[in-house]
Parts: structure tokens; sequence; C-alpha cells
């Protein structure tokens, strides 16, 4: 191999390396189609980073009104119990 020989393949591998920047480039702007829109790849990461937000908060809210309802439960329940006690005490008298 002479050097002329060396010298293009220095030149065809930096052709390479710019071709392959440039598809990394083209992959990291890739459009995706969503609901009919076409939005990037970090655009759409970030509506899916937010939708999970918005689900584990609904499954936090969601976990927290049942102990609220667990409790409105169990109090009409002990109101109910002592409202029967107090009417059985009026009537065994």
């Amino acid at each position: 191999m002479g050097e002329s020989d060396v010298q293009r393949l220095y030149k065809a591998i930096d052709k390479l390396q710019k071709t392959v920047d440039e598809v990394k480039k083209e992959l990291s702007d890739t459009k995706v189609l969503l609901a009919g829109t076409y939005v990037t790849r970090e655009e759409f990461d970030k509506r899916i980073t937010a939708l999970d937000n918005k689900v584990e908060n609904h499954e936090k809210e969601d976990r927290a009104n049942r102990f609220k309802f667990a409790g409105i439960v169990a109090t009409a329940t002990g109101i109910i119990v002592s409202v029967i006690q107090w009417m059985v005490g009026l009537w065994t008298r």
C-alpha cells in the first residue's frame, strides 16, 4: 500500500464518520407519529414522563381516598352502634 492509498482510506473513514454523525443526528430528531401529529423524540419522552407522573399521582390519591373512605365507614359504624346501644338502653329501663 502506498501513501496515496492510505490517504484515500483516511478520507473514506472521515466521510463515514461524517455520515454516521449525520445519521445519529437524524435519529435523535426522529419523528414519532402521536395522535395524528408528528413530534420529536424529546417531546415524546417529555409527554410520556408527564403521563407517568400523572398515573403515579392518581394512584397515590386513589390510595389516600380509600383510607379516607375506610375512616368514614368506621366512624359511621361507631355512631350506628352507639345509637343502637342507646336505644336498647332506653327500652330496657
